[in-house]
């Protein structure tokens, strides 16, 4: 929507698995997994960027997390660089990459130490990025605000529980901090690194403060304008819980002059 609306003279195209997605680009429903497929599809488009937001949050073990969040990345890379004019991929990391952080703001220089298998998958793309990056950009991204938010993730599952308007809402440890996004500035934010970002270099794309899960999710609840009662669940905790994480954008911002806007009332709506 942000690229149609501010870029009419593009041309967009998607892949995934499923062609059942609000959006104003059209999707072609394709195996994203199957190499064949596609690099059939690339080479017929002959795209001049790639965005690669092929992800998976959870899976049955850290090998098929590797496959899907890091290998596949470093095939559409190779597939990439035998399209005639193309320019770049932009690779999609996550602030999960960072684990408990030893200082803050983190850096894209500061240590990487996942704790999760997300966040490991994640580091291994790193990794190949780091190596092999004659053709790639990497967005580090950090959490993000806004509509069909997964459900795996805390803020996801609340909005979930809101809407099916539980009185009881469940969740783990709400008084951990995250820095937060809307989505309409990590979508600015990534075109513009498509457009101005140098290869081979990473960025944070986050606003380089924390705000509590809890004040995200007392947010929710009022803008439903609803009485709701916030139960601690136990099997909702963290044996290895980050209490507070925010990264830097110094380099997004030198690089790019990108801008991101508060959090306000309009996106817990």
């Amino acid at each position: 929507k942000y690229l149609n609306n501010n870029y009419k003279a593009l041309k967009i195209f998607g892949f995934d698995i499923t062609t059942n997605i609000n959006s104003e680009i059209v999707f072609k429903k394709i195996n994203v997994l199957n190499l064949v497929e596609v690099e059939t599809q690339i080479k017929k488009i002959q795209p001049t960027y790639v965005f690669n937001f092929v992800s998976k949050f959870k899976g049955d073990s850290l090998e098929e997390l590797i496959e899907i969040n890091s290998e596949f990345s470093k095939n559409l890379s190779k597939i990439c660089n035998e399209v005639e004019n193309f320019k770049k991929l932009i690779l999609i990391g996550s602030a999960a990459e960072y684990g408990l952080p030893v200082e803050l703001p983190v850096s894209e220089n500061s240590l990487l130490n996942p704790i999760n298998e997300y966040g490991i998958s994640k580091k291994h793309q790193t990794n190949f990025f780091i190596n092999h990056s004659e053709n790639c950009v990497l967005a580090r991204v950090f959490n993000i605000l806004g509509p069909n938010m997964n459900e795996n993730l805390s803020i996801g599952s609340f909005v979930k529980q809101i809407k099916n308007n539980k009185k009881l809402i469940e969740v783990g440890n709400i008084n951990s901090k995250r820095d937060f996004l809307v989505i309409s500035d990590v979508v600015e934010a990534l075109w513009k690194i498509c457009k101005q970002g140098k290869i081979g270099e990473l960025y944070n794309v986050c606003s380089g403060k924390s705000i509590s899960i809890k004040e995200i999710l007392e947010n929710l609840i009022m803008n439903q304008n609803s009485e709701m009662e916030i139960v601690i669940k136990k099997e909702r905790l963290k044996i290895d819980e980050i209490p507070d994480i925010y990264g830097t954008n110094y380099k997004l911002k030198n690089h790019t002059n990108w801008k991101n806007k508060p959090l306000n009332k309009e996106v817990y709506k």
